[in-house]
């Protein structure tokens, strides 16, 4: 069950405009084209503030749907995948599509799933406004040869730095494979959920991810903006899992336990070493962060140049 249930509206107008509150209402000017609309406080999100912003509207123009800041960068925590409401999270087909961009390049897009991972802003003036980060679901089924389990292997740059940022530790942790893995991860990310930097583009949408600096981490909690500071708790459901790894209810982390597969990292370096190149590419990404991965990636070049 998804903690961050997704409505199911028509949407109407969207772009970039600025908002103003007097009284009980909620006024949007979109700049494309200078258009006034005028919203009730109550129908607008309850994060909603004055300034320019990203806005969607339902399909009558008289409800704010979404709001988003522009550029800049925010901290921001994990609050749950997207997804409907009493369902598990959303994993979508995304059909394939070509065309040209506002910038003038040519792209291509080829089909693929794709799931939406949700953060809420921690501080800051845009604090409690919800970030969205689309992500390919780039999860595939591996068979431990010792255990006999399934297990989770990634592939995906962008989802690996995700996971990594958000708790998931590729060199002791192990997913177990499901028809939908977004239903472990999201158990397990929000256990161990903490505050990260994400910098917005200037049209609202996520550009990039990283750690806060320890520095400002400091700074933060001297002056108490913690994650409960606040910023509306959005409650978690107990999720059963068809696992002995996954216990129904969302606990503090506790010691890691030595898991009984092999860690993510252990899986792709074997790969990485018997030739697969996407797993290669993905070790290399790692060694970036992980001492770990970075340890293996070496020995594999060095088993190579030998």
């Amino acid at each position: 069950m998804s903690p961050i249930p997704v409505r199911q509206y028509s949407k109407g107008r969207t772009g970039i405009g600025l908002v103003s509150i007097r009284g009980n209402k909620v006024d949007i000017v979109f700049e494309d084209n200078e258009q006034a609309v005028s919203i009730l406080l109550e129908d607008a999100p309850s994060y909603i503030r004055a300034g320019r912003q990203a806005i969607t509207l339902n399909s009558n123009n008289t409800e704010i749907y979404a709001a988003r800041p522009l550029g800049g960068t925010h901290r921001a925590i994990f609050v749950g995948f997207a997804g409907k409401e009493n369902e598990p999270p959303t994993i979508r087909n995304v059909e394939s599509k070509s065309g040209t961009s506002h910038a003038g390049k040519k792209y291509f897009i080829k089909e693929h799933l794709e799931f939406t991972a949700l953060f809420d802003v921690v501080s800051g003036k845009w604090k409690n406004y919800r970030l969205v980060y689309n992500m390919p679901y780039s999860f595939e089924e591996y068979v431990d040869e010792a255990s006999g389990k399934s297990i989770t292997l990634v592939y995906g740059e962008k989802v690996t730095k995700f996971l990594q940022l958000c708790g998931l530790d590729f060199s002791t942790d192990s997913i177990p494979w499901s028809d939908n893995v977004l239903v472990f991860l999201q158990k397990l990310l929000l256990a161990r959920a903490k505050p990260i930097a994400i910098a917005l583009n200037d049209t609202g949408w996520v550009k990039d991810m990283s750690e806060i600096p320890e520095e400002e981490d400091e700074e933060e909690e001297k002056k108490d903006l913690t994650i409960g500071a606040g910023v509306t708790k959005v409650t978690t459901p107990a999720v059963h899992l068809d696992t002995e790894e996954t216990e129904t209810e969302t606990k503090p982390k506790a010691a890691k336990k030595a898991p009984s597969a092999p860690g993510i990292l252990d899986i792709i370096a074997q790969n990485a070493k018997a030739g697969d190149a996407d797993a290669l590419k993905m070790l290399t990404s790692l060694a970036n962060t992980n001492p770990q991965a970075k340890a293996k990636l070496e020995e594999i070049i060095s088993d190579n140049a030998a």
